[in-house]
């Protein structure tokens, strides 16, 4: 336990001084600010572009402020986060470091699980602080604010991320190059996007957290259950199966 604090210690520090904090806090706080300010005064600006009744199509109640900054969140913030977690231990790999590392009475199930916790910490960190800007612009645009069905929301959203986060620790894992964990981890994110689209597989999958985090702002729990089943489920097994395939891998 002692050596895995020390390790995790060590890896948030990095995850600080690199650009990695840099890039996935820019982007998170980006949309959470551009995406209401745009949906909201898009109208208007279709107004002033003399567009007949483009404005009256758009539909201005707050759960699809909601559905716009999630879009925008799981487009960008949840690519960043994949690409940027991609990288956690392919790197230590290819630049020898990891078995450095290993000879320092680290185990490899610690080496990847401690890579894994740092990237989440610092994801929730992220997330947190950006779901409270929007919130922030919410309560200034429309005025209103936060509620217990709100945190739910986030909260459902947020188990999407970290599937993905594990999803990326696994292709680092298995990966032998930055290339083959990146195309590894977009192809999990890729996956979940198809299931999205797919009526009756969708609402089996983690995808169906997607609609579930728009509808908890009504508190409709509905077909809830399975897809947070799916989803923890699915991160348990990549955190396996990255550190089976880390642990049978010669560095």
């Amino acid at each position: 336990m002692n050596n895995f604090v020390v390790f995790l210690k060590k890896e948030l520090k990095e995850f600080v001084k690199t650009w990695k904090l840099l890039i996935l806090f820019a982007l998170f706080i980006v949309n959470s600010f551009m995406s209401p300010i745009l949906y909201h005064y898009m109208p208007k600006l279709l107004e002033l572009s003399g567009l007949p009744g483009a404005a009256e199509q758009f539909d201005m109640s707050l759960p699809q402020y909601y559905t716009q900054y999630y879009g925008n969140q799981f487009q960008a913030g949840f690519l960043a986060l994949i690409f940027i977690t991609c990288l956690a231990v392919v790197r230590e790999k290819q630049k020898g470091t990891a078995i450095l590392t290993l000879t320092k009475n680290i185990s490899r199930p610690t080496f990847v699980l401690a890579k894994f916790v740092a990237y989440v910490i610092w994801y929730t960190v992220v997330y947190v602080i950006s779901s409270a800007a929007f919130v922030a612009v919410i309560k200034f645009l429309l005025n209103e604010g936060i509620t217990k069905y709100a945190i739910a929301s986030f909260g459902l959203f947020y188990l999407l991320g970290l599937m993905f986060a594990a999803g990326a620790i696994f292709s680092s894992c298995v990966g032998k190059n930055t290339l083959f964990s990146c195309l590894f981890g977009f192809v999990v994110y890729i996956v979940v996007f198809i299931l999205a689209a797919i009526p009756y597989v969708n609402k089996f999958t983690p995808a169906m957290l997607l609609d579930n985090s728009i509808s908890a702002l009504s508190g409709n729990y509905d077909n809830l259950v399975i897809p947070i089943i799916t989803t923890t489920g699915c991160t348990i097994l990549f955190i396996v199966l990255g550190i089976v395939s880390f642990k049978k891998q010669e560095l």
